[in-house]
């Protein structure tokens, strides 16, 4: 939605709730099972929705999968609020609409499984016929996938076939002669991101030992306050508070810049972690 101009406010997200509330399972049909003692049935999980038309019993599962969502959040929101842990639900929540909403930098094509196991010259024909065929589909208003899967392109970039019955062995005869000719063009290989150097070994022990640290003292601070350890702090920040500890240096500045870390867990924290900081830096 975001990415087509239209940005989400006011924004409650059952799952985060179930995530910090430590729910073993935090899908829609389970919690609906648990709290609200309804069962939905999940059997059109993986339909195609672009199939029309949508029939009576399609309509009813749609209808399903929202029509209780605001019960379930009330009940979640009263057990949230019991523990005391609004604040952090809420700054999650917020994470994760602004990462929702953040544009994506990446390209799609690297995102595909197997796709980095490629070389630079067969990455070249995989993009090649990666933007033919979604220029296909979206001329013929389709999912891509409905044109060539992507593992019959992994499978052209692969083999970089050279004749057109040769690519219409691998993506289907319809489409295979705008494919070669997209692909004939990829003679050079597909320029690479930038690297970085991997640490030393004495920099991936000390991080080995920060980690370890780190996570035991997540652990004994959601035992004492009787919360999950996500809430203490979320996973995507562990990783990142671990990196800012590396250094003694300026902690209290990268910390501050850790998306989705809040000043109150910096406040509540931050001089804990700081002494782990000077503590990996002493030995």
């Amino acid at each position: 939605l975001a990415g087509a101009g239209l940005y989400l406010g006011n924004v409650a997200d059952t799952s985060v709730a179930a995530r910090f509330l430590d729910e073993p399972a935090g899908g829609l049909a389970s919690l609906a099972e648990k709290h609200l003692e309804i069962t939905l049935d999940k059997g059109l999980q993986n339909h195609d929705w672009s199939r029309r038309p949508i029939a009576a019993d399609q309509l009813r599962y749609l209808a399903a999968d929202v029509a209780h969502l605001l019960p379930l959040h009330d009940r979640l929101d009263a057990l949230v609020a019991a523990l005391g842990i609004e604040r952090e639900v809420g700054l999650e929540t917020a994470y994760k609409l602004a990462t929702a909403h953040a544009p994506i930098e990446e390209p799609g094509y690297r995102r595909v499984k197997g796709f980095g196991a490629l070389t630079p010259l067969q990455q070249a024909t995989f993009v090649a016929a990666w933007d033919e065929r979604n220029d296909i589909a979206k001329q013929a208003d389709v999912p891509p996938h409905r044109i060539v899967h992507n593992r019959r392109l992994l499978e052209l970039a692969k083999r970089r076939p050279t004749t057109v019955a040769a690519v219409g062995k691998i993506v289907g005869h319809r489409h295979a002669r705008p494919i070669h000719a997209a692909i004939a063009g990829a003679t050079e290989p597909l320029p690479q991101p930038p690297t970085t150097p991997p640490p030393s070994p004495a920099e991936r022990s000390r991080r080995k030992r920060l980690d370890k640290q780190l996570n035991n003292w997540r652990k004994k601070e959601s035992d004492e306050r009787g919360v999950s350890t996500q809430v203490v702090l979320p996973g995507h920040c562990l990783k990142a508070v671990a990196a800012a500890l590396m250094s003694p240096d300026d902690v209290a500045e990268r910390l501050a810049d850790i998306a989705g870390l809040g000043r109150m867990r910096i406040e509540r924290y931050g001089a804990v972690w700081q002494e782990l900081a000077v503590q990996l830096a002493e030995r």
